[in-house]
């Protein structure tokens, strides 16, 4: 039997569609945003500090295009698109968990929402 694409998409594909690409965005904005100004000097009782978050800006930047691009290929149904989704949104269940002792509101959203993007793509077949 042949098997073949659905016509119709799922609302949780939709749903991660939808957030890759938003994630995607915000990521890239951010990552320029610290490129712009990426060096910061903190003082503290034992002296200055000058620190360079330049590398944060470029996995930031990265990241975000990689985002972008899983939404592009989940949005053509690319099985690709949908592995890299599913190891991106693992990677962001880790990291919500370890931020949820600095940033608990943040964190716990983060993890939830990993979670939601880890069912859409787990739970639904892109062909029949």
């Amino acid at each position: 039997m042949v098997s073949e694409v659905r016509e119709d998409r799922s609302g949780w594909t939709v749903f991660a569609v939808t957030l890759f690409f938003v994630l995607g965005g915000m990521n890239i904005i951010h990552g320029v945003a610290i490129l712009a100004n990426a060096e910061w000097v903190v003082f503290t009782e034992s002296g200055a500090w000058l620190l360079d978050f330049s590398t944060w800006g470029w996995v930031n930047l990265v990241l975000g295009v990689v985002q972008v691009f899983v939404g592009w290929g989940l949005m053509n149904r690319s099985e690709w698109a949908r592995v890299v989704g599913i190891v991106l949104a693992m990677i962001g269940c880790i990291v919500a968990l370890f931020a949820i002792p600095i940033y608990a509101t943040w964190g716990i959203l983060a993890f939830g929402v990993s979670l939601l993007i880890l069912y859409a793509l787990s739970s639904t077949p892109f062909v029949e």
